[in-house]
């Protein structure tokens, strides 16, 4: 007779102990998180500064992002992500790859470069300012940035968009 599935919290998958080898998916004694009758038990509010989620990685991801995003002109590390997530640095990076398809690392660099857009768009502001701004630190990181991404400098976006 056997116990009950392991179901973590929010999980999908069951963790089985064989033979004293931690496997997943198969083997003899299972165990389950949760109360004896093995129900999946719901997570509990957390509070991140004033920001309250409920659960679920799309509010943990949302608070990450918008923190980011707002943050954008600061040296931003994935550490930093991970602390505003309230989760390792090797899950921050499993849930952006599931979510954006992209790394941590990657993600903010396709932020900046669109906050960067932006300025370049709208702002009659120096390429230096631009790059201060959006957290690529000079305007010879911009360029590389921007080459590399748009196959174009920031100079000849900002013309495209001048009238």
């Amino acid at each position: 007779m056997g116990l009950p599935p392991l179901r973590e919290p929010g999980g999908s998958r069951s963790r089985v102990f064989d033979g004293g080898r931690d496997a997943v998916g198969g083997g003899r004694a299972e165990l389950s998180f949760g109360d004896p009758q093995g129900q999946i038990q719901p997570r509990r509010e957390r509070t991140r500064g004033d920001a309250v989620t409920v659960g679920g990685e799309d509010a943990e991801m949302a608070a990450v992002t918008t923190w980011a995003t707002a943050n954008l002109h600061l040296p931003i590390t994935v550490a930093d992500l991970a602390r505003q997530g309230l989760q390792s640095t090797r899950t921050l990076h499993r849930n952006f790859r599931h979510r954006f398809g992209l790394s941590p690392q990657a993600w903010l660099t396709e932020q900046r470069l669109r906050a960067a857009c932006g300025l370049l768009e709208g702002d009659d502001i120096t390429i230096d300012e631009v790059a201060r701004r959006t957290g690529l630190g000079t305007a010879t990181n911009l360029r590389a940035h921007f080459r590399r991404a748009f196959a174009t400098t920031p100079t000849a976006y900002r013309r495209a968009f001048t009238p």
